[in-house]
């Protein structure tokens, strides 16, 4: 963070809302005794997040404050963690950046998934991991072909209407959902709010407010939507016709040295016939596997440690919330002070 106000000054630089949500579930859970309070407390912090203007939210935040005034501890945490950084992370202040709908960082944590699912162990050689990496993009790639064509074919059919008639096909169906949410708002009887330009700005499509400014009979173009939306103008080469474009190249390259080649003086070319040779007769590269040295036996302790060639992850702090075990009935995802045999041991002391 410290970093990007330096290098990038003038970047709208946002929070994930997940990690920001799971950050308050290992920190904040503990205050409440039962799941409806727990409940209804994100819902509030919810609400304060989604404030869509900084007049709602400061309302939002009075009444936050007042419903947990007497949790002074739970107070103080999210005012100092949290609210200082609201501009990064409240929907008031994200929305005046386009994000295209990006307020986690989930697109980024899948990709790391579907990594580690090719790569299935952490002990893999060099060679081994950049075979697996090229295939998860080579999956990855004709997936995403698949999709793409898929959609350009296979519309649903309430999108078909007037409006789209130069949208279908050429923009994605998620755009085309957005688009008709806010074609079903401004067709709704009823003065809608005033326009803060919140939605065009951080999603590049137009809002309920200009669709209904709209004449009767206009369409809305291409060029009102944002590039990122765009199926049509992507293009996807066949792995073959990578291959004869490589080829294509080596035979332009070879043409245009045969044609230097003959320009050149005697001497020159005599040169170049030397250092072709010399190419030609070195030896081709070869790739060493390092050498094995075989280990000493287990380290004192290893017995009890994680298996180091697993990719799994350890347990993160919201995780732990939900691995309490409970010492009365011994059951997984709740403590002694919320267990339902807490009547029947009353002599037990909570921990």
């Amino acid at each position: 963070m410290n970093a990007i106000k330096v290098v990038f000054p003038n970047t709208g630089h946002l929070l994930c809302v997940w990690h920001i949500e799971k950050n308050i579930l290992a920190k904040c859970k503990r205050f409440f005794d039962d799941k409806e309070g727990w409940n209804a407390f994100l819902s509030t912090w919810t609400n304060l997040i989604q404030s869509p203007d900084q007049s709602s939210f400061d309302q939002n935040m009075n009444l936050f404050e007042a419903q947990y005034m007497e949790n002074a501890s739970l107070l103080n945490y999210i005012n100092a963690t949290w609210i200082p950084y609201k501009d990064r992370f409240v929907f008031a202040w994200t929305n005046a950046f386009l994000h295209l709908g990006n307020h986690a960082t989930s697109r980024a944590e899948g990709a790391h998934v579907v990594l580690k699912q090719y790569l299935y162990v952490s002990t893999g050689d060099i060679r081994e991991v950049k075979n697996k990496i090229c295939l998860a993009i080579e999956n990855q790639y004709q997936e995403i072909k698949t999709r793409i064509a898929s959609e350009k074919v296979r519309i649903p059919h309430k999108y078909h209407i007037p409006l789209f008639q130069e949208l279908v096909c050429y923009i994605s169906v998620f755009a085309l959902g957005q688009l008709y949410k806010q074609h079903e708002i401004a067709m709704t009887p009823g003065i809608l709010n005033t326009c803060k330009t919140h939605f065009s700005r951080s999603m590049g499509l137009l809002c309920a407010h200009k669709i209904r400014e709209l004449k009767e009979g206009n369409v809305l173009h291409l060029s009102d939507i944002h590039p990122h939306w765009r199926i049509d103008t992507q293009s996807f080469p066949d792995s073959n016709d990578l291959q004869i474009d490589r080829n294509e190249d080596i035979d332009i390259l070879l043409e245009e040295f045969r044609a230097k080649y003959h320009k050149q003086p005697l001497v020159q070319k005599e040169d170049i016939k030397r250092q072709i040779t010399l190419f030609l007769d070195a030896p081709a590269p070869t790739t060493l596997e390092p050498q094995i040295i075989p280990h000493k036996g287990r380290p004192v302790g290893a017995k009890n440690k994680k298996n180091k060639s697993s990719t799994t992850r350890d347990h993160s702090a919201f995780e732990l919330q939900d691995l309490r075990k409970c010492s009365m009935c011994q059951g997984i995802g709740h403590n002694s002070r919320t267990c339902s045999m807490k009547k029947q041991h009353p002599h037990e002391k909570a921990v």
